[in-house]
């Protein structure tokens, strides 16, 4: 299968609320796959890659996640404090950041702020 939008997010900001069964990441990965529907239908609707395991830092990148990433057309980047500190998620930027060096100008990188407050602020 050909996946040609890549969803990448630190797994520390997809954990479910105590009274929710999905984290917002998977809402969102849900509501795009939706959206496409409706706009594309189901059979014309882009794959999303979307990896639901664990993954710590230290660990090389799998060869299906490698090869999705080399894949896809558009990355969506969800970005915030532990993206950014996050070992994974820079290799994956950075792979797909090669591939797209490589003259692939369909490639296009998508970035998704996730903004945090503090309850601490007065």
């Amino acid at each position: 299968m050909v996946y040609e939008i890549f969803i990448s997010y630190c797994t520390d900001d997809n954990a479910a609320l105590a009274w929710e069964k999905q984290g917002w990441i998977d809402i969102f990965q849900d509501s795009l796959n939706k959206r496409l529907n409706v706009y594309s239908g189901r059979n014309g609707r882009p794959q999303i890659w979307f990896d639901k395991r664990r993954i710590d830092g230290n660990e090389l990148l799998t060869y299906t996640i490698d090869a999705a990433l080399k894949e896809a057309v558009l990355l969506v980047a969800v970005l915030s404090p532990s993206y950014v500190t996050s070992e994974w998620c820079r290799m994956e930027l950075t792979t797909f950041s090669k591939v797209n060096k490589g003259g692939a100008l369909r490639r296009r990188p998508v970035a998704h702020f996730e903004s945090y407050q503090s309850s601490d602020r007065g």
